[in-house]
């Protein structure tokens, strides 16, 4: 209980917590259904906070899609999440380089970053078009 006093946990993560402290995998899957019937563990909160955590980061969908793969929480709706916290991956993309403060003629660099991050390749290439034709420069 004190590990979720801290932050959610999915399933899978609390399911490897109590295997790698010695716990039997019937005594695991007792207190992992325990915890979901009295609403400790939650896959759609665990994903809220998930989702948030990404937006904090700057981090992109691909790097949330792997995360919710991981975790494997793919039950959730996703899509109600996103609409509820607003989600902008462009706006969020654009701000990150800005933050970074890549130059124009740094393209290269700007790609490889955002693609690490998690960014799509089409989002990628409309920032760095929105940079370039915008006449912007993230030089801030």
């Amino acid at each position: 209980m004190r590990w979720l006093k801290r932050r959610e946990y999915s399933g899978v993560e609390m399911q490897q917590r109590l295997t790698e402290k010695g716990y039997c995998d019937s005594e695991i899957q007792s207190v992992i259904d325990d915890l979901v019937a009295n609403g400790y563990l939650d896959n759609t909160r665990f994903v809220d906070q998930l989702v948030r955590n990404t937006q904090a980061k700057r981090n992109g969908p691909l790097w949330l899609d792997h995360m919710i793969a991981k975790h494997q929480v793919g039950d959730v709706d996703l899509e109600s999440i996103l609409a509820d916290l607003a989600v902008d991956w462009y706006g969020q993309a654009l701000e990150f380089v800005r933050k970074k403060k890549f130059f124009l003629g740094d393209e290269q660099r700007c790609y490889r970053s955002l693609w690490k991050k998690g960014y799509c390749d089409d989002m990628i290439k409309s920032v760095l078009k929105q940079l370039k034709c915008g006449g912007e420069s993230s030089e801030h």
